[in-house]
């Protein structure tokens, strides 16, 4: 009996060796280019007998590239499955099962290859087109040679509008949906064929039967898991060369987390600053500076509110939580007449909505800070709610230095949003969200900063017609900060601060297939909070003390018009019409007219009561842009702005504090005006496989903001006594090459920039080196950013960043003079030396599998080092006196070493 048992097992055994062997051994070929691995398993069923088992939500879904020759079939899926985390098994009769590893066994085995053959399982097959018919009219009503038919693409999930998708007939004439997911096209009557894309969704193929006037809203469904690679603006890979418009950047979500980041943690603004023509003078500053301007001389709008410092803990961080972000867009070349108030630059962030469909979060947990968004419908298709917030824990960290200064120090931050849409109808949409964002910084027990932002925002979008449509934002906005000694008889608190209210109109009208304009308006009123010191604590002896700060508004009209003129010749022209003014209430000083001014040459003053005008400016600031288009993948462009600034940031350090002044123009500090000039020439090559440009600016200034020697900013009732209003020029060249397709992709961006100032008077305590030009502390003439993106695998990402920038300008003694025994140093012209150089290399790589599923816990991890090579790069260079006074020059790096971080980010 027992034998008769083994001979059956060995029977069997011999039986399924052979059927697997033969199972295997079939002959596979076939060449695949971005195909999903479903769509290889189906290719192999066609060319074999062989049946695959797996759950479809369990396997990859992005796309990959394999080419085989006559290869078993074995060794195919040891190939294609390769660094899946997945395995394969033989179950007799040509059935072989699929399924994650650990998970394998003859019971699961057997369960799913019943379900499958049960018809249970739904495989998706999101390549192919979804076909569509849809029916206007009727023929008999049929009197018209050509209807229109325009409406809107929605994802189908989130019902967020798709921009830039593209609808194309049989010979390729067609339209692409615009910044609200709408479309419209002028088509024959009777039946047309339209195909509908978009990267990462699955195409619609759609039959129109059109016999009068038509209007749809197509819903698109979310295919090969990319959606996360997906550029959310209208961005065409050939847009560089094809628009109008120049000095445009906009950055991917997905983009801006695979950037090495210090600590781990994606960065908005650090991403910018790998763009050419945008750089910052130092680690651990705050904000950043475009094609030389100032910090404050950048418009930084997150969905329309004003934000006024966009950074978290001292500039290592920015406000800005990239879980939140839909998209980001730099303006620094060419600026529509929508925006304005900032000669710069103006960067452009616009929030998500939360998830119409479903429950969905995300999230990450790194070594300083930690983040988590939710996101769910109120009532389907109808409410959503979006809450997202960050905090950190950094003072571990602190802790864990050797410097008993940094031990005790403190620093933390947090912010958090909440945000609720609601769409009336197809046509009309609000939201309404608030933001609060937090720091604190105490640096031992010799001085700290506290600062907040917060933000009330309402939204309001409406289509009205198939060319008209229009959006309303009404934000109330608070940035205050602190500055403070925490202990000992001089311990105090200074404070200041800003609110505004803002309230903006835009229309959208949509003439035709070459013309498209936006019109409408904006006003702002700014209300000044006093700058105050108290004393802080009991044993304190500061003596309290108030300045009192002014009000004031801007109020401005503008229209923006995008003409295609020919297939060669497009024009993007502008005009935007401001008046300001300053109101009360504050006291005016004044001065005599043959002296400078300063506190001793006051004559009288005038005090102006609440709302009372105290001084108005007012100006055009005319907007053009011109494309000539050379060839197909070639363009040249040219660009003319003018802009007017009337708030400014008073700050003489050289790294803005959180307790600088907010100060509006007054009749004493006129608005800043640049005119900005600049020619571009954009190529692309080998199907826009690569991305070139080559731009030159120049940039002329009235009115730059410059202080006298040794100035006294704060608590200053006499600011004006301090400023000195200086003529700037800023001038330079960009190069950018970007790899746009390939394992290999990333960028080159080359900036030379400079960035002057004269300031003259025939008062010598008003003029600055003898009256020549001489350069801002924030000129650096040359800077090189290289950022490389290896695809190893579709779940297995590297990356790399090298920075390279001049080192910006410093006042330094050059000899001292003696009054009696006190040492006096002579100093050298202002900003006549420069800081050593700055360069840094960053490497990350990331474990991502987001790719892979369709539904489920996502995750990803990157392991990253900031400053791979320990440079101790300068923040600031110093002087001290030694044993025989004389002044020896010291260097100050804020980091010195490499910085590894490990951080896990998650989405479901």
């Amino acid at each position: 009996m027992q034998k008769s048992i083994w001979l059956t097992l060995c029977f069997l055994a011999i039986h399924l060796s052979v059927a697997a062997q033969t199972t295997y051994s079939y002959k596979i070929t076939g060449t695949y280019r971005n195909e999903t691995l479903l769509e290889i398993l189906q290719d192999i069923e066609q060319q074999t007998p062989v049946k695959f088992y797996f759950e479809p939500y369990k396997i990859p879904y992005y796309q990959v590239n394999f080419e085989f020759e006559s290869l078993p079939l074995y060794e195919v899926l040891k190939e294609i499955l390769k660094g899946r985390n997945l395995v394969f098994s033989n179950f007799g009769d040509n059935k072989i099962v699929i399924t994650k590893k650990g998970t394998l066994n003859k019971e699961y085995a057997e369960s799913l290859i019943q379900r499958w053959e049960s018809g249970e399982v739904d495989v998706p097959n999101l390549n192919e087109p979804d076909e569509q018919e849809l029916t206007f009219g009727a023929s008999s009503d049929n009197t018209a040679a050509t209807y229109k038919f325009s409406g809107s693409l929605l994802d189908s999930d989130t019902k967020e509008p798709i921009i830039g998708g593209t609808l194309v007939n049989e010979v390729n004439e067609g339209t692409a949906s615009d910044a609200f997911g709408n479309f419209e096209l002028t088509l024959p009557n009777g039946e047309n064929q339209l195909m509908v894309r978009y990267i990462g969704y699955q195409p619609i193929q759609l039959t129109i039967n059109l016999f009068e006037d038509g209007f749809v809203e197509l819903d698109m469904k979310a295919s090969v898991l990319e959606l996360d690679e997906v550029v959310v603006k209208a961005q065409a890979a050939d847009r560089n060369v094809q628009s109008a418009q120049m000095g445009v950047q906009a950055l991917t979500p997905s983009t801006i987390k695979e950037l090495p980041s210090f600590l781990g943690e994606a960065d908005v603004i650090k991403s910018l600053e790998t763009l050419p023509g945008v750089s910052t003078v130092g680690e651990g500053a705050t904000g950043f500076n475009v094609r030389g301007g100032g910090i404050d001389q950048n418009l930084i709008l997150q969905d329309e509110a004003l934000v006024f410092n966009s950074s978290h803990v001292l500039g290592f961080f920015s406000i800005f939580n990239p879980d939140l972000v839909q998209d980001v867009t730099l303006y620094k070349g060419n600026i529509p007449a929508q925006y304005g108030g900032r000669l710069s630059s103006v960067l452009d962030i616009n929030l998500k909505d939360g998830n119409f469909k479903k429950f969905s979060g995300s999230g990450g947990i790194g070594l300083i800070s930690s983040r988590l968004t939710l996101e769910a419908p109120i009532k389907k298709d109808k409410t959503s709610v979006l809450i997202g917030g960050r905090a950190s824990y950094s003072d571990w960290l602190l802790r864990s230095v050797q410097l008993p200064d940094a031990r005790s120090s403190s620093a933390s931050f947090y912010d958090v949003l909440g945000k609720i849409t609601h769409r009336f109808n197809s046509n009309s949409n609000v939201s309404l969200s608030y933001y609060n964002s937090y720091d604190f910084f105490r640096y031992a027990q010799e001085f700290g900063y506290e600062w907040r932002t917060q933000l009330l925002n309402f939204k309001w979008n409406q289509i009205w017609s198939d060319r008209l449509s229009s959006s309303l934002s009404l934000v109330s906005g608070l940035y205050d900060s602190q500055q403070f000694d925490p202990v000992g008889n001089d311990a105090f608190s200074l404070n200041n601060g800003i609110s505004y209210y803002r309230g903006k109109k835009n229309f959208f009208f949509n003439m035709n297939e070459s013309n498209s304009i936006n019109a409408g308006a904006v006003f702002t009123y700014y209300d000044m909070s006093p700058e105050s010191i108290s004393k802080r604590g009991e044993l304190s002896s500061i003596a309290p003390l108030s300045v009192e700060k002014s009000q004031g508004y801007e109020a401005s009209v503008y229209i923006n018009d995008e003409y295609t003129i020919s297939d060669r010749f497009s024009l993007s022209a502008g005009l935007r019409y401001t008046v300001y003014q300053e109101l009360g209430p504050r006291t005016v000083f004044n001065y005599l007219s043959e002296a400078p001014r300063n506190p001793n040459t006051v004559v009288d003053s005038t005090l102006f009561q609440s709302g009372e005008s105290i001084a108005t400016y007012s100006g055009l600031e005319p907007r053009i842009a011109f494309k000539w288009q050379l060839s197909e993948s070639g363009s040249i462009k040219l660009s003319y702005n003018r802009m007017q600034q009337f708030i400014h940031l008073i700050s003489n350090t050289t790294v803005a504090t959180p307790v600088d002044v907010w100060q509006i123009s007054t009749n004493y500090i006129p608005p800043q005006i640049g005119d900005n000039y600049s020619i571009g020439l954009f190529q692309n090559f080998n199907e826009n496989k690569w991305e070139t440009s080559f731009e030159v600016y120049y940039k002329d200034i009235e009115n730059q903001l410059e202080y006298k020697d040794l100035p006294d900013l704060l608590l200053n009732q006499q600011l004006e006594t301090e400023i000195l209003s200086a003529q700037g020029m800023a001038y330079g060249a960009e190069l950018y090459v970007k790899k746009n397709l390939g394992r290999w992709t990333g960028w080159l961006a080359y900036t030379f920039a400079r960035t002057l100032s004269r300031v003259e008077s025939e008062f010598a305590e008003e003029t600055i080196n003898n009256g020549d030009w001489f350069p801002t502390f924030y000129d650096q003439p040359h800077q090189i950013t290289l950022f490389a993106r290896n695809e190893i695998t579709p779940s297995q990402i590297f990356t790399a960043n090298f920075t390279y920038r001049s080192g910006r300008p410093i006042t330094a003694p050059l000899a001292n003079f003696f009054v009696g025994t006190v040492a006096v140093p002579y100093y050298s012209e202002r900003n006549q030396f420069r800081i050593p150089d700055y360069h840094r290399l960053d490497l990350a790589y990331t474990f991502d599998n987001t790719k892979a599923k369709l539904k489920g816990w996502k995750s990803s991890i990157t392991i990253a080092v900031y400053n791979i090579y320990f440079r101790e790069n300068p923040f600031s260079v110093f002087f001290r006196r030694d044993d025989r006074n004389i002044p020896q020059a010291f260097q100050l790096s804020i980091l010195g070493t490499a910085l590894p971080s490990v951080t896990y980010n998650f989405k479901f």
